[in-house]
């Protein structure tokens, strides 16, 4: 059964490279279709006839979200978290882009029901700490986070 892609943020550098990446690699076998997103207009010009825009902004609330995206999204199998709000105070950036990702999580939860296999969370350096204080290089997979006080939005949480 071909797979339907959710990418979020795809005005920025890691949603645009993965959009880019599933329109050159893969067919409409693969992928049957892929939803993109963006709080602001799209900047780039795709040419697949697999490409669908939704407008959304995940500083909504999970309701009206839901809402947004249930027109598009009931079944998409996998979806690609690459949203970010940038905020001059870490703390603020922080609470804006944890909201952001939880609103989106919970959301999208709602609408796919049973068709969701896998949820992609992009991460950046940030997760890491690599803003507070150098980290050894070559950078690891393995290597643990740097713990601080400041901890960035992003937090593990398993899930049955």
């Amino acid at each position: 059964m071909a797979k339907v892609a959710l990418i979020t943020g795809v005005n920025g550098i890691t949603g645009s490279a993965i959009l880019d990446h599933l329109v050159k690699y893969t067919t409409e076998e693969e992928w049957r279709r892929i939803i993109i997103t963006s709080r602001t207009p799209l900047t780039l010009s795709v040419q697949d006839p697999r490409v669908e825009l939704i407008a959304l902004d995940f500083s909504k609330p999970v309701d009206v979200l839901a809402q947004d995206m249930s027109p598009l999204c009931t079944e998409v199998t996998h979806a690609y978290f690459s949203s970010y709000v940038h905020k001059d105070s870490f703390a603020e950036l922080n609470a804006a882009n944890r909201s952001l990702f939880e609103n989106f999580l919970e959301a999208l939860l709602l609408v796919t029901g049973t068709s969701l296999q896998n949820c992609t969370l992009q991460t950046g350096g940030k997760y890491y700490n690599v803003h507070l204080q150098p980290v050894p290089t070559p950078a690891r997979e393995d290597q643990p986070r740097l713990v601080t006080s400041n901890e960035t939005f992003i937090t593990t949480r398993k899930t049955s």
